[in-house]
């Protein structure tokens, strides 16, 4: 009975991190967006400068699309261009301040509470 009730809790916080998810990111209904944008998550988490390119040739749409988005999280504030640290040809990505913060506070959702 315990084990389902853990299911349950944790079942419920999953949906609830979706929900918040959708309405606090700027996504589209295609799947592109959600996908770009997971690819943005996972390389800030790796710590790793994010290049264009990288974004590019991780994502299976085309180079439009990627740009499309790109350009409507950096219009409603959610990311910056930079150019690159040793080459000025390279135009990186970076989350700003705002993305951030949206992450920590999707991760305390999301993460068990410890009971102590």
């Amino acid at each position: 009975m315990a084990n389902q009730y853990y299911i349950n809790l944790h079942t419920k916080t999953l949906i609830e991190s979706i929900r918040i998810f959708h309405q606090t990111f700027p996504l589209s209904s295609s799947v592109s967006s959600i996908e770009i944008l997971m690819h943005i998550i996972l390389l800030t988490s790796k710590d790793e400068v994010i290049t264009l390119k990288k974004i590019y040739n991780s994502v299976p749409y085309a180079e439009n699309t990627v740009r499309t988005y790109l350009r409507e999280l950096f219009k409603s504030g959610w990311i910056t261009f930079i150019d690159g640290h040793d080459d000025n040809r390279v135009v990186c990505l970076e989350i700003t301040p705002k993305f951030y913060r949206t992450l920590i506070q999707l991760s305390d959702l999301t993460m068990p509470s410890s009971s102590t």
